[in-house]
């Protein structure tokens, strides 16, 4: 069975102030999650970050090429509805293995950024409410 690939369709990735943040747009309409929310991060300098990957795709979409738009999509889609437990495992991770974690933390009203560095290669993202 042959996979199915996403081939550009765009012809510019841009960045846009919305409510909540800053919104990834593709041709001016913007960019989804994979489960269907808009992908909106709380500073422009992790927006331009995650257009810039998806203004460097050609051809075919490869994911793994966009660690930022991964992280994010993981941090909207799946860290945010259990911010708590994920930041308590952080937590706990860091007091038994401190070299391996690198929190740092961007505040950015209404919602505060954190991002989490397991090792130089991959990272995930949180988005906290500061209200």
């Amino acid at each position: 069975m042959t996979e199915w690939k996403l081939k550009r369709f765009w012809t510019e990735a841009s960045v846009s102030e919305t409510e909540g943040g800053y919104a990834v747009l593709l041709d001016g309409r913007g960019v989804k999650t994979p489960a269907k929310t808009s992908l909106v991060v709380p500073t422009v300098e992790l927006a331009r970050a995650i257009a810039d990957e998806w203004d460097a795709q050609e051809g075919t979409i490869d994911p793994t090429s966009m660690p930022f738009t991964r992280s994010a999509n993981a941090a909207i889609d799946k860290v945010t509805h259990q911010f708590d437990e994920v930041g308590d495992f952080i937590i706990q991770l860091s007091a038994s293995v401190p070299p391996l974690v690198n929190v740092i933390s961007l505040g950015a009203a209404p919602k505060q950024l954190a991002i989490y560095s397991l090792d130089s290669s991959s990272m995930f993202l949180a988005f906290r409410d500061n209200a």
